[in-house]
This record gives structure tokens, sequence and C-alpha cells, in this order.
């Protein structure tokens, strides 16, 4: 059986060929990677696999660099980075929802949803719907799934603490609860733009309602700085996520 619970990089066409016939003999989902060093996405989501591989030990994660294995980048016909396959029992497939689908009946329940880019589009109206800025880029409103959600989408990272604060935010989705925090749901990823999905809070955000126009009285205040200390306390000492 091949080795489940960690993300496997495939150097060689033979190291590629070993683990995926060991996985196919061993009946075991396999989900491949096909990334690129200079691609964002592909940093990003390496991340996501780092996560998944932890609670589903089960699975058997593959990496294949398409600069680096440029004959199975072709021989599976990879034209845009990340692209992310399943194999079971040679069933090939590249549809992420198909993907996220097969995973869920292998893995735990909070593995992180992979939403298409016509979701997050028809959800958020188009991006009609804009709240504001946040730390990472612009914030729409959307409904998705049933329930009213924040869509984050991210633009320019270039800055490395950016870089590091979205790698962090994409670790924790799924696994972080807490009535203090926001919760995220999932993300996608379109060509270089990547969008995560959040718990919408009709009164804004934190720093709004501490800086707005309406005065807040000294209890609400304190209020708000204790259940803040109280997330913190869960971030620091009972959520395994950091």
């Amino acid at each position: 059986m091949a080795e489940g619970g960690k993300v496997i990089a495939c150097h060689t066409v033979r190291a590629w060929t070993e683990q995926l016939e060991k996985a196919q003999k061993g009946k075991q989902l396999t989900v491949v990677d096909f990334s690129a060093a200079w691609c964002p996405p592909s940093r990003y989501m390496s991340s996501v696999l780092a996560e998944m591989a932890k609670k589903m030990p089960n699975v058997t994660f593959l990496v294949v660099d398409v600069d680096e294995l440029t004959s199975v980048s072709e021989e599976w016909k990879i034209e845009a980075m990340p692209t992310f396959l399943k194999v079971v029992d040679k069933i090939v497939g590249a549809n992420t929802e198909e993907l996220q689908s097969t995973i869920a009946k292998h893995a735990v329940d909070d593995t992180p949803t992979i939403f298409t880019y016509q979701q997050i589009e028809w959800a958020t109206r188009g991006f009609s719907k804009f709240l504001g800025e946040g730390s990472l880029g612009s914030v729409f409103n959307g409904f998705l799934d049933g329930k009213d959600v924040a869509v984050r989408k991210l633009e320019d990272l270039s800055d490395e603490e950016e870089q590091e604060e979205l790698e962090q935010s994409i670790k924790t989705i799924g696994s972080v609860s807490h009535p203090n925090l926001v919760q995220q749901f999932g993300l996608c990823i379109e060509g270089s733009n990547i969008y995560l999905v959040l718990e919408f809070f009709p009164s804004n955000s934190l720093r709004s309602l501490l800086n707005g126009k309406k005065w807040l009285a000294w209890s609400e205040r304190m209020e708000i700085a204790i259940d803040s200390a109280k997330a913190l306390e869960y971030l620091h000492d009972d959520c395994e996520c950091i």
C-alpha cells in the first residue's frame, strides 16, 4: 500500500510510476497535484495539501512539477497550474467538485471545500455586493450553500508577510471552531486569483465597530475585549491548527 498521511514529491518518472502503482494495487485514493514553482496558486495550495494529508492517512498525495517531469504532464494533458487529479483503480478526473466529493468519502468531515469560480461568481452576483477592503484584498457579500458568506478576493500578494498570512489562513480552513472567530468555509483558485469563503457578519468588522461613527459604551468595549481574549486563548491553548 502506498504511503498515506503525507505529501510525496515525485522528482523522477520512475518515482511517479512506482507511487502510482502502489496506490492502485492498494486500491487507495490518490490525489495528484500538478504544479509549478513559479505559480503562486501552486505554492499556496501546498499548505492545503499538507493539512489534508495530516487528516487523511488513507489517502496518497503526490506532487508533480510540470517543468521537472514534462513527459508526465504532457501524458496527462495538463494545461494549467495547479491541476488536481484523483486516481482510484485507474479512474481519473480533473473536476474540483468531484475531487472534493471523492476525498470527503475517504476522509474526515472538516476537509476544506474547493469551490469553482462559477460558484463564487454566482454567489456574489458577479461581485456586485462590495463590502470593503480587507487585510489582503477586496471583500464581497454572497450567498453560498444556503448561507450568507463573505468572499475575500486576494489581490497583490507580493509582500512576504502577506503570503505567510495567506498560507496560515488556508492552513486553518475548516479546523477553527470558536464563536468569537470568523469561520472559514473554503477557497477557490482561478488562474492567478484566489478567493477565500468566510463567515459573514452583518455588523461589519471589529475595526469598523471600534472606529466607526457610532459611539460604543465602555461596557460594550469591555465585552469586546473579553471576547477577543477568549478567542486568543482558544488559538493559543486549544486549537491544533497553529
